[in-house]
């Protein structure tokens, strides 16, 4: 591991890490605020221009996103032209509380509010509106933050399901209701697991008597 770490700083020297490379934005100029994460940091591309892209406090940023603050494609009019010289230059601004799923594109002059999930594979422009999940080629708004949490809770039943059956195939038995960690919240009794933790979302969930009839239940074929 420790090998494969010096390797990484060598080739990366800027990337190696989510640290390094928020480190190298903001002295670059670049704004970033607190409690950021770049995950798998050598495969993201945030544009150098970093005095023109702002990115708020709590964000998530995973493999393979490009983040652009700049936009090349004047120079064919140059070439047709000459001298034509119209440069558009505009700040690419992230907000508060986002995440950008994998291999997104964010194009110069976008601006992403608060509270926000951008999807995999996502090609975003303009203003993405706060309390949003955006998707798509070009992303559009696909639902509120707070319809996706009803999506959630619709479906979470079917993701603790899909979790103790992981555990199972991997440990080969069922988890205990411990071991059910954040999903035990749905076995009767265990309402109260981790200080309460979804409690309250949960409150008008079918809670199962064990593991096994939660699986029965809700375990896709």
């Amino acid at each position: 591991m420790w090998l494969k770490q010096i390797i990484q700083r060598i080739i990366y020297p800027n990337r190696y890490s989510s640290e390094a490379l928020i480190k190298h934005i903001r002295s670059g100029g670049g704004k970033v605020g607190e409690n950021v994460v770049i995950f798998g940091s050598s495969s993201v591309y945030i544009d150098e221009a970093f005095q023109y892209i702002s990115i708020g406090d709590n964000v998530s940023i995973t493999r393979d996103v490009i983040i652009l603050a700049h936009d090349w494609s004047y120079s064919v009019l140059e070439r047709i032209e000459e001298p034509v010289s119209l440069r558009p230059q505009r700040f690419t601004t992230i907000g508060n509380n986002v995440f950008i799923g994998m291999r997104s594109i964010i194009l110069q002059g976008t601006t992403i509010g608060d509270n926000v999930i951008i999807g995999a594979g996502s090609v975003v422009s303009g203003k993405v509106e706060s309390n949003s999940v955006y998707a798509g080629n070009p992303a559009r708004k696909i639902c509120s933050i707070n319809e996706h949490k009803d999506k959630l809770v619709k479906r979470f039943p079917g993701y603790a399901a899909a979790y103790a059956k992981g555990f199972q195939i991997k440990n080969n038995r069922l988890p205990t209701n411990e071991e059910m960690v954040i999903y035990s919240t749905l076995i009767s009794g265990c309402e109260d697991a981790y200080d309460g933790v979804n409690k309250e979302i949960l409150k008008n969930s079918k809670k199962y008597k064990s593991v096994q009839e939660l699986i029965e239940m809700n375990m896709e074929e």
